[in-house]
């Protein structure tokens, strides 16, 4: 074993290094003549010695590593983020908006918790209580129009809108747009549901590398009245992913159309009050936030005021895989979903901006036991695909779903 100064950390020897040690150690014991041959006793106990110290060797460089942020593994991890107040990230739980239309001749009920899927299985239950629908709806159609909401034979319908959160964790909970549409229960008076937008928020537990990312992005930017303080405070939110800031230091509007003198902030998942409060706390007073969203905000002299940023734009991307599969290797129970799921977990490393590099989708696909062959094919509309790498604007987020994974299987014989 040796230390590596240029990396800082201890270097294992490999086995065949570590039994030429236990040799000399039983010559120097036994004498030069000792058979140490592998079919001798003497030979095998220097073969479970050198086994032994390669152990030995195995936790004394996890041990040193543990010293080391960037090294560091598990727990060791954690407690490095422990030291700067930063701890892990949990797994989180995926919120939308369900719009649900009901008859009104008698009052509709929709119990709290009553649950809506999607067509591939994803739960979501209501959160809101209780919600009583007995007014009819009308609808503006942005022209000045407005028209009764009714059934196909001319019913009238009330419309509401009521959170719903998915029932388990995980960026994968995250569904597209107008894919809510079934009722796990019967409820008398509902006629119809589905979630105008994609639902936000779910995340998988955060990873080591992620946390470790964090870690060091705070001891370089200290959360404090600066730009890059507020982006280390963001990313330290609970449930953000992601985060850009434009900082538009001159006095003239910049490329993005935000004016002189102003910060706008984009950010993935959080929560938005926790959001608009961490601007507040760190960015100077007279800084003027830009965005879309708007939430009011105290500042620690009771002072009220608004602070403003935008969540990134989701743009769904579509994948198409057409697989040559070996029939006796290729798991048909599982291999598929197991596909999609390395798809996605791809994705889930993708951040604003980034392109979809179309060469590191071949890799979550030959993962599969049994793939001899895969062809894919990507989109942003579900209509013209290619085999190239997907660009996007700088604050667009490329994400994908299951439901817009298409595999499709070729079994090849022996």
């Amino acid at each position: 074993m040796a230390y590596d100064e240029n990396q800082g950390a201890f270097t294992l020897d490999d086995l065949d290094t570590l039994r030429q040690v236990a040799n000399q150690l039983f010559q120097i014991q036994f004498g030069m003549g000792i058979d140490l041959d592998d079919a001798q006793t003497p030979g095998m106990l220097a073969a479970i010695l050198a086994s032994i110290m390669q152990r030995f060797e195995q936790e004394l460089q996890a041990t040193v590593n543990n010293f080391f942020v960037l090294l560091s593994n598990g727990q060791a991890v954690d407690d490095h983020g422990v030291d700067e107040d930063i701890y892990r990230k949990v797994a989180q739980y995926s919120y939308v908006n369900l719009q649900i239309d009901c008859y009104v001749d008698s009052p509709t009920i929709i119990p709290d918790e009553s649950e809506f899927s999607t067509n591939d299985g994803h739960i979501f239950k209501i959160i809101d209580g209780d919600v009583t629908v007995s007014t009819p709806a009308f609808i503006d159609d942005g022209k000045g129009n407005v028209t009764a909401l009714t059934d196909e034979d001319g019913q009238p319908l009330g419309r509401v809108s009521v959170q719903a959160q998915s029932l388990e964790t995980g960026y994968s909970e995250n569904v597209l747009p107008n894919t809510i549409t079934n009722a796990e229960q019967s409820i008398d008076g509902v006629v119809s549901v589905t979630n105008p937008e994609g639902s936000i928020g779910g995340t998988d537990a955060e990873s080591d590398d992620l946390l470790k990312k964090r870690i060091i992005d705070t001891r370089v930017e200290t959360p404090a009245y600066s730009p890059n303080g507020v982006v280390a405070a963001l990313k330290n939110l609970p449930d953000v992913t992601d985060v850009k800031l434009v900082n538009n230091r001159k006095h003239d509007t910049d490329k993005y159309g935000n004016p002189g003198k102003s910060v706008h902030v984009y950010v993935v998942g959080g929560d938005h009050q926790e959001i608009a409060q961490a601007l507040c706390d760190h960015l100077y007073p007279t800084t003027q936030t830009m965005g879309n969203i708007s939430v009011p905000v105290s500042r620690s002299d009771g002072i009220s005021e608004n602070m403003q940023f935008d969540t990134a734009n989701a743009v769904p991307i579509y994948v198409t895989v057409d697989l040559n599969v070996d029939e006796n290797m290729f798991d048909f129970d599982n291999g598929i979903n197991a596909i999609k799921q390395n798809i996605t977990n791809y994705f889930d490393t993708i951040r604003m901006g980034d392109n979809v590099v179309y060469s590191k989708l071949f890799a979550p696909i030959y993962q599969q036991s049994g793939v001899e062959y895969a062809n894919i094919k990507i989109s942003k509309d579900n209509s013209v695909f290619v085999t190239t790498d997907l660009s996007f604007n700088d604050f667009d987020l490329p994400i994908v779903n299951d439901k817009n994974i298409i595999v499709n299987l070729n079994k090849v014989g022996d």
